[in-house]
């Protein structure tokens, strides 16, 4: 996996007035990580957004690297059916993740 530079995920949002605050789970003790002052729907609609493409951001790249390795030649050679399983089975529980409401 490549080494986070960022606070560890998952992350979360909740909206306390006109603040959006970005939480992340520390051994299962939520800690704030930032407050963003809102002024409009587009503004939280955008900090939930974030907050799920970051959440998901390490499965999709595990996918696509899964989908890479299960070349057994090249691009254009056989697939191995257990690396192309692998990524699918990864690929469902990011997209299941990812259409959760946040």
């Amino acid at each position: 996996m490549t080494e986070q530079k960022h606070t560890p995920l998952p992350w979360k949002a909740t909206r306390q007035d006109d603040v959006i605050e970005i939480w992340h789970d520390v051994a299962g003790d939520w800690k704030i990580v930032t407050k963003i002052k809102v002024s409009s729907q587009e503004d939280i609609n955008n900090a939930e957004y974030i907050v799920c493409a970051c959440n998901n951001h390490y499965k999709l790249l595990e996918v696509c690297k899964k989908l890479i390795s299960a070349s057994l030649r090249g691009p254009n050679e056989a697939f191995s059916l257990r690396g192309v399983e692998a990524a699918y089975l990864l690929a469902v529980d990011a997209v299941a993740d990812a259409e959760q409401p946040i």
